[in-house]
């Protein structure tokens, strides 16, 4: 409204500017003055007074009619209602009031003016604190989105390392099941062997009893070794010669006994060795499986640790990402706050940077306008 009344007020201002104008209020002046001039001397200030009245008047009205600002209207009547009393003190200038109203209007233009300038001023300010904020704030939440998106990168590497981890483990656990049973089907295997062998043993044992038990009861001697054509003849004796009959008892396979009994010997001797050197393997096999156990165990233990620490990290990575949730929604609360402030700034900060130096303008049209009115009220130029 302001605006409208501002514009209204140069146009008035232009009007009452005009070459015309000023031809029109001369004309009008002076038949006015001449209208009064008729001789009565002692009436000549209240004539004066008159005359300056209605064309001050002309011109409020002017302003008044096109401005429709209130304050000039008043003014008009105020000009208008005013009596003629002049007085010793007032007879200099009867229009005191008024062009102490005058003054009032003027002062409250300036400070509308200065008014205006705040407004502008702060609009600015306001607005441009308030984008940078906004910025600010656009730039905290891409901060908070590139560390919300790796954040969530590391929980599903840690994700994935765990699962590995299981994997690794329960084949870890498998290899340990297998080896577990692959000991005890061999152990079994080992005791069933151990226990044929010292039977066999045993046996072989009970053989060479038997035999040397019947070669001692017929007092055979084991002696020969080999095959001999001839009888065994004692040393230094003569060799007897070859009987043309078998005569005497029966001697026995003397050869073959000695052999038999000695490869008896030797098959105990080397199951034996068998037994001992199974002894030792199974042993050696004990130590390996529970050394390949440790092993796998410490494997195993390892990677339950690395992933005990990976849930750890997992769950440091799952805090952060949700304080930085929180952060970015609040970054976000701000920047809206940010963003509706500059909305609810824009009508009016808009109307002032758009209307502002036209109301300047206008304004200071006005104040001439009114000066000029003051002026004549004040007789300048009257004379």
């Amino acid at each position: 409204m302001r605006a409208a009344e501002i514009a209204s007020i140069q146009q008035a201002i232009g009007v009452l500017r005009s070459d015309d104008a000023r031809d029109t209020f001369k004309k009008s002046y002076d038949s006015q003055s001449f209208v009064q001039l008729d001789g009565h001397h002692h009436h000549h200030h209240h004539h004066h007074h008159d005359h300056r009245r209605s064309h001050a008047l002309s011109m409020i009205r002017k302003i008044a009619k096109i401005s429709k600002d209130s304050r000039v209207l008043a003014l008009a009547t105020q000009l208008a209602d005013k009596k003629e009393e002049p007085t010793e003190i007032d007879e200099e200038n009867p229009f005191t009031e008024v062009v102490s109203a005058i003054d009032g209007m003027i002062s409250d233009l300036g400070l509308e003016e200065a008014s205006d300038l705040e407004t502008k001023e702060n609009c600015e300010k306001e607005r441009m604190d308030t984008t940078n904020s906004a910025k600010k704030n656009s730039k905290l939440i891409d901060t908070n989105t590139e560390t919300i998106d790796r954040h969530s990168a590391e929980i599903d590497a840690s994700n994935k390392t765990i699962k590995e981890i299981e994997a690794e483990v329960s084949e870890l656990e498998e290899q340990k099941t297998q080896a577990q049973n692959q000991r005890a089907d061999e152990n079994t295997e080992f005791l069933a062997a151990k226990a044929d062998d010292e039977k066999a043993v045993e046996l072989v044992g009970n053989a060479i009893t038997a035999l040397k038990s019947f070669y001692e009861r017929e007092d055979l001697k084991f002696v020969q070794v080999r095959r001999v054509t001839q009888p065994f003849v004692e040393s230094g004796e003569a060799p007897t010669p070859p009987p043309s009959t078998f005569e005497g008892g029966y001697g026995g396979s003397q050869g073959e006994s000695a052999g038999i009994i000695g490869i008896l010997e030797l098959i105990s001797a080397d199951i034996t060795k068998d037994i001992t050197k199974a002894d030792t393997d199974e042993g050696d096999a004990v130590t390996a499986h529970g050394k390949f156990e440790e092993d796998l165990d410490a494997d195993i233990l390892a990677l339950n640790n690395l992933k005990s620490d990976t849930n750890t990290a997992m769950s440091d990575s799952m805090e952060a990402k949700g304080l930085e949730e929180t952060d970015k929604n609040t970054n976000g609360e701000s920047l809206t706050a940010d963003l509706s402030y500059l909305k609810k700034l824009a009508p009016g900060c808009d109307f002032m940077a758009v209307n502002f130096n036209t109301r300047m303008t206008n304004r200071q049209a006005e104040v001439d306008g009114l000066n000029k009115a003051k002026a004549i009220l004040n007789g300048a130029g009257a004379q």
